[in-house]
């Protein structure tokens, strides 16, 4: 229903560039504001940490929002969509054949298949066939498609260090009787003496890490007890039991699941990255109310020096993303031990209460109130969409204000979710039908001529889709009718109308309703040059087929599309129905050089008889 109604009123679905604005936003404002606090880890912590978790909420507030099309702040960006985008697409009509000659073979040859769909209708390749079906599918699915995938991957690397560190611990072995006492006087001295915490050891890793969530586990590596003094391991310990202190293994894994969610965004990752020194700047500061910042320094370095030397073995790093160690390979030495000389840095452990109360009310109250801030497009033709609190949908054209009601409003978006079905559902046309009949007798001669072209777009949705091609034509020029029709919209029903006459057989009913959309357009198309060439073919007007086929081929040239020997072949057909030697000689020989035919060569062949003919009764110079 969201998808629909967005398609509805703007003709695009924003709720994908709102969540992604609004991420951008609020991400970029807690890294900036964080920045601030360059000397207090606390700070820098709760601001950037409340926000990470602000962002999983905000989302869904703000697709909530979005759901019922109210906001708190409304902001119009001018947008190539309009509102008749999804309700007046260009015409596909497939079972439209027309002819396109090759002046020696002959050929009839339909229009240009679909990219990835050979002519008789096959996939022209697996690719190609993968290609066409994923690029036929809705934008919004397709982005969903995508999050999934890289949500799975996420979360399955998540799992996997899980797994990892789980592995290592289980094959972990117990601490030796002098080794536990030191372990359980650090663990007194930082009151921890009742924690259910336990210590191994392990050859596996190269300097202690804490592993679990709710019940973690102490690994330190193995000779970590004879490589460094009993000073050493104090100050060691003493960080990785603030960890345990602060509860950071089910913070890390809360936080890690999250950047689950987010992984597509680069900011969230550097948010991540932010979180993480400052939650180790924070152990540390237990470390240094303990021990001179000096003293300390020296034992990192002691430590990183260790750790060297010690992933020389193979097998001895355990670096998953869910573990907590002293050392981090995202944390240059050099810049941890300047941050522990720092004279201005705070060593605050923790925030107060008051403190922390603010700061998360605060964040959680600016990420409510960006969610309820939506941006919504605006096309280029200064036509403006928005629901008013009354359920209405309003619109302004020239300054003239055009209005979708209530009754109309719900109407129609029942009509566009029969159209369109779902995931489980076909599209039930009859149906919608049936309800745009019931509305259409019901309000129509009231409606005003929003409403009315409203209503004759979908009628004309259907007929297409019935390949009821006379009908679609009396409602296309039953639109025509009406007095403020936007002149975008009256310009792509001209050339939707000469398309069907085409496809009836009426070329010259067709050449008229191209011609008319040639009257209200700024630009030219690609269709309707096309579509003129062939009515003026058909009706044997070569020469005004002429020019209409080469804007056809010059537009393909401008949109980077690649001209085929068929678009060159019927160029040709004209040319020699026209006894235009001189250009069809040009042509032949330019389409030598790009494709080699065979049939090529033979009209080359051809051409020089009619030249030599010509020059043996004088018609043309023989030189």
């Amino acid at each position: 229903m969201l998808a629909n109604m967005s398609a509805l009123i703007a003709g695009d679905n924003m709720a994908y560039a709102n969540l992604l604005l609004q991420i951008t936003f609020f991400a970029f404002a807690a890294i900036a504001l964080a920045n601030c606090f360059k000397n207090n880890a606390v700070a820098r912590y709760s601001i950037l940490y409340s926000s990470l978790m602000s962002l999983a909420l905000m989302c869904i507030v703000s697709i909530a929002i979005q759901a019922k099309s109210s906001s708190l702040l409304l902001f119009q960006l001018s947008m190539p969509s309009d509102y008749f985008g999804q309700l007046l697409p260009q015409l596909n009509l497939n079972n439209l054949f027309l002819e396109r000659i090759d002046p020696v073979s002959e050929n009839s040859i339909a229009p240009p298949a679909i990219a990835g769909v050979s002519a008789a209708g096959q996939p022209g390749s697996f690719f190609a066939s993968a290609l066409y079906f994923v690029t036929s599918l809705p934008l919004y699915l397709v982005l969903q498609i995508i999050w999934v995938g890289g949500f799975l991957l996420s979360t399955v690397g998540l799992l996997r260090s899980l797994h990892n560190a789980d592995r290592i611990a289980g094959r972990s072995l117990q601490l030796k009787g002098n080794e536990h006492k030191l372990l359980t006087a650090i663990m007194r001295e930082q009151g921890l003496i009742n924690s259910s915490l336990q210590c191994r050891m392990s050859v596996e890793i190269d300097s202690p890490v804490l592993v679990g969530i709710v019940n973690p586990l102490l690994i330190v590596p193995d000779r970590f007890f004879e490589r460094f003094s009993e000073s050493d391991i104090r100050a060691i310990l003493r960080h990785e039991l603030a960890h345990v202190t602060r509860r950071d293994s089910v913070f890390n894994f809360v936080q890690k699941t999250i950047l689950s969610i987010f992984w597509f965004h680069p900011l969230v990752h550097h948010m991540d990255r932010l979180i993480m020194r400052a939650r180790e700047e924070i152990c540390d500061n237990y470390v240094l109310a303990e021990e001179p910042a000096t003293a300390y320094g020296e034992v990192l370095l002691r430590l990183n020096t260790s750790q060297l030397l010690n992933t020389s073995q193979e097998g001895r790093v355990l670096h998953p993303s869910i573990v907590l160690g002293i050392v981090s390979s995202d944390w240059n030495l050099e810049q941890r031990i300047g941050g522990l000389l720092n004279q201005e840095r705070e060593k605050l452990m923790q925030l107060s209460q008051k403190s922390k109360l603010l700061l998360n009310a605060s964040v959680l109250a600016a990420a409510l109130t960006l969610a309820a801030c939506q941006v919504t497009a605006q096309d280029g033709m200064s036509q403006t969409a928005q629901t008013s609190g009354t359920g209405q949908i309003q619109s302004s054209d020239n300054g003239v204000s055009l209005t979708l009601g209530p009754e109309v409003v719900t109407a129609i978006s029942e009509i566009q979710d029969l159209m369109t079905g779902g995931t489980d559902s076909e599209p039930d046309w009859e149906a919608a039908k049936a309800s745009l009949d019931r509305l259409y007798e019901a309000r129509f001669e009231r409606m005003n001529d929003f409403e009315k072209s409203t209503v004759l777009n979908f009628y004309t949705n259907y007929y297409l889709s019935q390949e009821n091609y006379e009908e679609a034509v009396r409602v296309f020029e039953q639109m025509l009718t009406i007095e403020r029709l936007r002149p975008d919209i009256r310009a792509r029903v001209h050339r939707s109308l000469g398309q069907l006459y085409a496809a009836l057989e009426n070329w010259s009913a067709s050449i008229h309703s191209y011609e008319q959309w040639r009257a209200v357009s700024a630009t030219e198309d690609k269709v309707v040059a096309q579509g003129l060439s062939y009515a003026h073919y058909q009706l044997e007007q070569f020469d005004e087929a002429v020019p209409n086929w080469k804007t056809y081929m010059e537009l393909k040239q401008q949109n980077d599309e690649e001209l085929l020997r068929e678009d060159f072949a019927y160029l040709n057909g004209l040319y020699f129905t026209l006894e235009d030697w001189g250009q069809a000689l040009e042509l032949t020989k330019e389409m030598i050089l790009q494709f080699n035919s065979a049939t090529d060569w033979e009209n080359l062949r051809a051409i020089y008889r009619r030249l030599d003919e010509a020059a043996e009764l004088g018609q043309i110079d023989a030189a």
